[in-house]
């Protein structure tokens, strides 16, 4: 080792010592650190064994002041230097900590293994707390608390006027709270919100609120103006008045200071009364009477019971600094001065409007019975009678659209009022249209004798709004207009949607008048098997007529639209005309009266007799929208209907199919012809050839487009069912003719003119003039060369 190497060992070493000594690695003896001492089994607790039923505390902070609490009832109270409601838990917390405490050491400063360990050093000689614990039989323990054991969670705690100081396995620096507002409940009372009968509320000194609780639980306000009150605003008023709790706790004992607070004249003064019914105890019976003594004849009257009103009142001042957000506030009987949250003091304060129950008439769906709208030279009248409601038409009570009421009635029980108008005198009312008032809605209710009158006078300057007077009342509502629309609609909206009552299978015969013929139907044997006798006797095609009936059966106005006035929705003229005819048999019965010599009852013969019934109707097409009323009367309902019904009564009654017996896999040959040019396809096994010109290939698919197309033809309707007028429809020369050969059977097509709708068609089955599709034309259209391959 060279001596370079020597030196720079010998300088780590000195720096290791010198590391070692401050460390307190080889520290004199003199410079005793304090370890936690280890815990060991069996310690008595500090407080628990001496104290028993903690009633009075007195809590010192160094630099903080002071509190002293008082149990009462289990109840702690803080009874200096001011006197106000504790936070129970927290003071039985602070007993607890020196409750639960287990003392690890005891030693005396300056003496033994703690000679170098001074008072100072425990932190004892000007402790951070103080606390003193009465119990119940007056025994006092005044304690200290000092510091923290170094590196620990355990304090120094010494018994004042002892010399001894005790080392406790509790950290009592953080479970003692060292703001003593902590200890303070900060709630401001304990109301039972469901007994609260009263709010009254004065603003500024002037204006005035005031709220009620009825004797069904609703509330009411009585100022600024008379009016039912929201039950939610209400609710959530009650829910924070009940449970309010204090920010911060500002003055406690002023002397002429509420100016600064906004309190000598408070912003809000609030009053809140608390009913209770306290009921008398019952007496306790007389052990000693004796058994001999004679029974009282007549009983005591039994004490009422006592109403008991206890009055809560709040000031609020002005606005806290420092942007807090909150208020300054205060109890009427308290000195403290406090703060509270601005959002939650926005929560109970009244609002004349907000707080005002919006509905306008609060009833029960169930509890109408009757109602009358009166307006516009019309009146509206609905009546309930064994729960169903009918509506007075002509007269007479007749059956209604329950679809209809309900929605009347569900607009009346949810319309709300938009705004009000409190300032109502006779100048206001004649403005607003409600002494001579535009409509009048009329409620009749089974459980009150008096009704509800709704007047509905003229709309507001904005146009939005009417104005609504109810009576028992002193302000008038506005109400959107949207909402009203479901209420003062005319009588017709009412009546029974459904037109025609009939039953299906009563229906014996049916006549449908169309502009170009009338159809005269029969019923045969079966339900559903129905015969034409005019124009032609023919069957009927079965899905079109039961298409009708059942169309006619469920028949359902869209709306009512006009009482008479027939020729303005073109039924004046009808396009259809459509006339059922039932039958059915009923049963008469017929007394027979007994014999004289006989005193039995009557006997009853029953016989029957058949009843016809006719129902007609009248049908058009009018601006793309279909019109249906019952025929016969100049007054009859016009009613909307859907356009399905035009079609079901416009569709063709005779089976529409053309050709019924073509069989496509036997025809083996097809003839196109136009004017006098003709196109002659033969079919040889499975192929097709043009014999014209054998060159040509034809294109086979196509060839069996058009006989399947022949096999599937059906007519759009029938238009003449003679050849007298062939001429009429271009068939003389048709400009077009389909031939199909099977063999020895033909079966052909002739095309003629144009028809409103498509082509003038006749044909080999039918010696029927009918229409044909344009699309249908244009499959049979074909020139040679469409048919190549």
């Amino acid at each position: 080792m060279n001596f370079k190497t020597t030196i720079a060992l010998l300088i780590v070493l000195i720096a290791l010592f010198c590391a070692s000594w401050f460390l307190g690695v080889f520290s004199p003896q003199s410079q005793k650190s304090h370890k936690a001492p280890v815990i060991e089994a069996k310690k008595s607790l500090l407080i628990a064994p001496k104290l028993k039923g903690p009633k009075r505390i007195k809590l010192e902070i160094r630099g903080r002041g002071y509190l002293v609490f008082e149990n009462n009832k289990g109840k702690w109270t803080i009874v200096e230097p001011i006197k106000a409601p504790a936070v129970s838990w927290e003071v039985t917390e602070l007993i607890s900590t020196f409750g639960d405490a287990k003392k690890l050491e005891t030693f005396v400063p300056g003496q033994g293994d703690y000679a170098d360990t001074t008072l100072a050093d425990t932190g004892l000689d000007d402790p951070l707390m103080k606390v003193s614990i009465t119990d119940k039989d007056g025994r006092v323990i005044k304690l200290l608390v000092g510091r923290n054991v170094i590196a620990s969670e355990d304090t120094y705690v010494k018994l004042a006027g002892s010399k001894e100081v005790f080392i406790v396995d509790q950290n009592i620096r953080k479970r003692i709270k060292r703001d003593l507002q902590a200890y303070r409940d900060k709630q401001l009372w304990e109301i039972n919100k469901d007994k609260i009968t009263e709010l009254d509320y004065v603003h500024n000194g002037k204006e005035q609120f005031k709220f009620v609780k009825g004797k069904k639980g609703e509330w009411l306000m009585l100022a600024p103006v008379r009016a039912k009150a929201d039950k939610e605003k209400i609710k959530d008023a009650l829910d924070k008045l009940s449970d309010l709790s204090a920010e911060e706790f500002v003055e406690d004992t002023f002397e002429g200071k509420l100016s600064p607070y906004g309190l000598e004249k408070p912003v809000w003064k609030i009053t809140i009364i608390k009913t209770e019914e306290i009921k008398p105890k019952k007496k306790s019976k007389d052990k000693n009477k004796g058994k001999n003594d004679k029974k009282k004849t007549s009983t005591q009257p039994t004490s009422k019971p006592v109403i008991k009103k206890t009055k809560y009142v709040l000031l609020i001042g002005v606005k806290s600094g420092l942007g807090k957000q909150q208020v300054y506030a205060k109890r009427a009987d308290r000195k403290w001065v406090f703060t509270l949250k601005e959002d939650d003091v926005n929560k109970f304060l009244p609002d004349s409007v907000k707080w005002r129950d919006k509905k306008i008439v609060d009833i029960a769906k169930s509890d109408l019975s009757k109602i009358e709208i009166t307006g516009q030279g019309e009146k509206v009248v609905l009546e309930k009678k064994n729960a169903s409601w009918r509506v007075k038409w002509e007269g007479k009570f007749v059956s209604c659209d329950t679809n209809a009421v309900d929605e009347l009635i569900d607009s009346l029980v949810s319309m709300t009022s938009a705004g009000f108008v409190d300032n109502v005198n006779n100048k206001f009312l004649r403005q607003a249209g409600l002494i001579r008032s535009e409509y009048t809605v009329k409620l009749s209710l089974t459980n009150k004798l008096e009704p509800i009158v709704l007047n509905i006078g003229k709309t507001s300057p904005s146009g939005l709004y009417r104005y609504i007077h109810r009576n028992g009342i002193e302000y008038v509502c506005a109400v959107d207009i949207d909402n009203l629309k479901k209420i003062l609609r005319p009588v017709l909206v009412y009546l029974d949607k459904q037109m025609l009552k009939f039953d299906l299978d009563d229906v014996t015969e049916i006549k449908l008048t169309r502009k170009d013929r009338t159809y005269h139907l029969k019923r045969t044997k079966g339900k559903n098997n129905w015969q034409i006798i005019s124009p032609i006797k023919a069957s009927a095609d079965k899905e079109k007529v039961k298409n009708i009936l059942l169309s006619c059966a469920t028949l359902q106005a869209e709306e009512y639209v006009s009482h008479g006035r027939l020729s303005r929705y073109h039924l004046a003229r009808p396009n259809i005309k459509l006339t059922i005819i039932t039958t059915k048999t009923v049963p008469v019965i017929q007394a027979t009266k007994p014999a004289s010599t006989q005193k039995a009852k009557q006997k009853q013969k029953i016989k029957y007799k058949t009843v016809k019934e006719t129902i007609s109707l009248i049908v058009s097409r009018y601006k793309a929208s279909v019109y249906a009323a019952l025929a016969g009367k100049s007054n009859a309902m016009v009613a909307k209907v859907s356009s399905s019904l035009f079609d079901d009564l416009s569709a063709e009654l005779i089976p529409t199919k053309i050709f019924a017996d073509i069989d496509k896999d036997k025809i083996d040959r097809l003839d196109i012809i136009r004017r006098n040019k003709s196109l002659t396809f033969v079919r040889k096994g499975d192929s097709w050839s043009y014999p014209a010109d054998p060159i040509f290939k034809v294109d086979k698919g196509k060839l069996e487009k058009i006989i399947t197309a022949m096999s599937e033809l059906k007519a759009r309707r029938y238009v003449d069912f003679s050849k007298k007028h062939i001429n009429k429809y271009g068939l003389h020369r048709p400009y077009l003719k389909v031939v199909l050969k099977a063999g020895k059977k033909q079966y052909w097509l002739a095309i003629g003119t144009n028809s409103p709708a498509g082509r003038f068609a006749i044909s080999s089955s039918k010696d029927w003039i009918f229409e044909i599709s344009v699309s249908d034309a244009n499959k049979f259209d074909k020139t040679l060369k469409d048919l190549a391959k």
